[in-house]
Order: structure tokens, then C-alpha cells, then sequence
């Protein structure tokens, strides 16, 4: 699944962090509106966006939490990212 398509699929607001409803949340897995639904849709909501390159500020801001752990806890850098970034660095420490 490509990273558009996680985002377009996870809304911030069928995550319940918007609101305390969280009736939209849909698909397999725990049942609609229980905390574990909840608690996957912010991981895939949060794994799409660092992914995407947000910054760690705004994540925080998105997902409405305090600290900097919190919001790592939550979002995954996948192994094709931080290949990305480590090409990225080698080829501007070489210029």
C-alpha cells in the first residue's frame, strides 16, 4: 500500500483523535470504536505521515500528544525511508 493510499484510507478523524466518536473507524480487526481500533488507526495514521516526511513538531500537533516518545511510539519509519535518507546524506556529504 502506498503511503497516499494509507492517508487517503486513515483520516484524522476516524482515529477519534478529532473527537471522541470513533463509530468511523472501519475494517477488520476490533470491534468499531474500541480503544485497540483506535490505538492501530493512529499507528498507521502516524507510520503514513513520518513516512511522508512530516516533521516530528507536527506529528506531535496531529496526534495531540505532549512528548517527542509518545509520538515516536507511534509512528514506524519503514526500511525504504531511512534508505531513501541514508542515500540522500551520502550523496550530499560527497559534493
Amino acid at each position: 500500500m502506498t503511503l497516499g493510499a494509507m492517508l487517503e484510507r486513515v483520516e484524522l478523524g476516524s482515529c477519534g483523535l478529532l473527537d471522541t466518536t470513533a463509530d468511523r473507524v472501519a475494517g477488520p480487526g476490533p470491534a468499531k470504536g474500541s480503544r485497540s481500533s483506535r490505538v492501530s488507526c493512529c499507528h498507521t495514521y502516524a507510520t503514513a505521515l513520518v513516512n511522508a516526511g512530516v516533521s516530528l513538531q507536527a506529528l506531535m500537533a496531529l496526534l495531540g500528544h505532549m512528548s517527542a516518545e509518545m509520538s515516536l511510539r507511534y509512528g514506524r519509519l519503514f526500511d525504504t525511508t531511512v534508505r531513501a535518507e541514508y542515500e540522500r546524506a551520502l550523496h550530499l556529504a560527497k559534493q
